[in-house]
């Protein structure tokens, strides 16, 4: 079943700007920063199915409304030349599961044996679809989980994606203005 349901990705190679390992109890983790450019170049859409497949979710569109209009902000971020160099503070990052990865510092690469991506298929295909400029990075966190740790595997899936959802009026709540508004009501 795993191996029709869920296939392994190819060994994939990725080039990055810096790495941080940990090991976390017996667990392999490294948190990389990766140019968007690479990630376009060896994560191309004719991998999508395998790297997606314990993903909650697939893409969802680049039209206006609810999320598909944060992936539209995605795309423009990553293809305007002045937003593009903030990519890495805008974008909450990639999570990935794998069998096994290795790090080559002479040659700042990263091999993963059996990627997926746990979260972050809005932000991989947003990019798919931009022309990314140069100046976009992208926090990248590898966590390498024993294959017969389902369970595990499940669990970083559904919490790394159950993050509690934030409107704009949730987002205006500790503006200037409301803070004295609300000073103003405690004194009466």
């Amino acid at each position: 079943y795993n191996k029709i349901e869920h296939p392994n990705t190819p060994d994939i190679t990725l080039e990055f700007d810096t790495v941080l390992q940990y090991l976390h109890d017996t667990r392999q983790t490294a948190f990389i920063i990766i140019r968007g450019i690479e990630l376009n170049k060896k994560l191309p859409s004719s991998l999508y199915k395998m790297l997606f497949d314990q993903n909650p979710r697939f893409y969802l569109g680049l039209k206006s409304g609810g999320e598909k209009k944060i992936n539209a902000k995605i795309k423009a971020t990553a293809e305007d030349p002045n937003e593009s160099k903030n990519f890495l503070e805008y974008n909450n990052g990639i999570t990935n599961l794998c069998d096994k990865f290795s790090i080559d510092d002479t040659n700042s690469s990263v091999t993963i044996t059996n990627l997926k991506i746990v979260n972050g298929c809005q932000t991989i295909v947003s990019l798919g679809l931009s022309t990314v400029d140069p100046n976009v990075n992208v926090l990248f966190k590898l966590y390498q989980v024993d294959v017969n740790d389902i369970d595990l595997k499940q669990n970083i899936s559904t919490f790394t994606n159950s993050q509690n959802p934030i409107s704009y009026r949730d987002m205006n709540s500790d503006h200037k203005q409301q803070q004295l508004i609300q000073g103003a009501i405690e004194l009466l």
